[in-house]
């Protein structure tokens, strides 16, 4: 019995001792754990966005519970999505949306629905219908939120749009919008389903309802001129009536979009919580963030190519590819190509021009009537 005493004596005083060294390495390599609030707090005190982004990249191993962590990470999407930085964004989100925890204190309360849908706002502006479509078959569609199934049905046919590949191949689509323009349970998202008819259609009476019903939303502000997109990659690229680049096969791409978040599989399963609405991703002019808040043809190139550019197409076909660059170097820019092999083993070749040095290289194409968005 004495024996018996001393080993389990012997035991605790060792399971003291591993504790406290435990705590002691944690002081002496200056790592601690941090709440959701402390990472915002920090982030307030930052005057560029960018540092803010790299502080929490640093600090999520360090969150202290799974609901700082999932909330974290939803703050850190909506920092990159104001960026344009929309693949890190929707990964940024889906990881989030992974997490089954509640919201952390001091963050408003964010559904697991809103998260995911807003994951597929950042990949559609990627031209990743594919990852679209497999958030968009997840456990969301279970909602009993009318405003969330109204968003629902409009990803899904954005995510059509965004497969298509010719103006012929989005006639179904628009019917669908038009039978959606009139029914009750899509009054939510109706000013946006109307502009998308109208800016692939091309479609006077959607406009005409518009600006009759809807004249101060922004969509009706981009419809009659007052705003231009230019922070939605997504529209520039899906096909349109009386419109083609260089081909009709062009489609959108952001940063590195063959690359499809990890955790997509991990949504599918995630039960959804109390719903509350979800707004389309915005057609305003440009989103400001607030301070607070593949190969190439050669390593050279890589090199080269390695800042910020403007993307003006993406093509299966090469040969496609290969006549746009041509016709921006007749334009006087250093247009090349870079291919990218998405995880559906299709293989694309971008068309991009470096930025210049007073990152007006984006108006000087569209100037000379060249559509596109920065990427990474």
């Amino acid at each position: 019995m004495k024996k018996k005493f001393i080993i389990l004596k012997y035991f605790f005083v060792f399971a003291i001792i591993l504790i406290s060294s435990q705590a002691l390495f944690s002081q002496e390599t200056g790592t601690k754990e941090l709440s959701a609030l402390d990472i915002k707090n920090q982030c307030v005190k930052y005057s560029d966005v960018h540092d803010s982004i790299d502080y929490i990249k640093s600090n999520l191993e360090n969150l202290a519970t799974p609901s700082d962590k999932r909330s974290v990470l939803y703050f850190l999407a909506s920092l990159q999505e104001q960026l344009g930085l929309f693949t890190d964004a929707g990964k940024s989100y889906a990881k989030s949306a992974a997490i089954g925890a509640r919201n952390a204190e001091g963050f408003p309360a964010v559904t697991t629905e809103t998260i995911v849908l807003s994951a597929v706002r950042c990949v559609l502006n990627c031209g990743d219908w594919e990852t679209a479509q497999s958030y968009l078959n997840s456990s969301v569609r279970n909602s009993k939120n009318e405003n969330t199934l109204a968003l629902i049905k409009l990803y899904s046919v954005w995510t059509d749009l965004c497969k298509a590949t010719s103006y012929s191949e989005t006639k179904d689509s628009i019917a669908l919008l038009k039978a959606y323009s009139q029914m009750e349970s899509m009054k939510s998202v109706r000013s946006s389903v109307l502009f998308t008819i109208w800016y692939i259609d091309e479609d006077a009476d959607a406009l005409e309802t518009l600006k009759k019903s809807f004249s101060s939303t922004p969509e009706y502000a981009v419809a009659s001129g007052k705003l231009l997109l230019s922070s939605n990659p997504f529209w520039y690229f899906v096909p349109r009536k009386n419109y083609t680049l260089a081909s009709t096969e062009n489609i959108s791409s952001s940063q590195n979009a063959a690359e499809k978040p990890s955790v997509a599989s991990e949504i599918k399963n995630e039960a959804p919580v109390t719903t509350t609405e979800t707004k389309p991703a915005a057609i305003t002019e440009t989103q400001k963030p607030s301070p607070q808040a593949a190969d190439t043809t050669s390593k050279k190139e890589e090199t080269k190519h390695s800042v910020k550019k403007q993307q003006t197409g993406l093509f299966k076909n090469k040969t496609n590819a290969e006549e746009l660059v041509q016709k921006l170097k007749d334009k006087g820019f250093d247009a090349y190509i870079k291919s990218e092999t998405r995880s559906s083993g299709t293989l694309y070749y971008l068309v991009l021009v470096d930025e210049n040095e007073s990152l007006t290289m984006g108006n000087l194409l569209r100037a000379k009537g060249f559509d596109c968005y920065t990427v990474e």
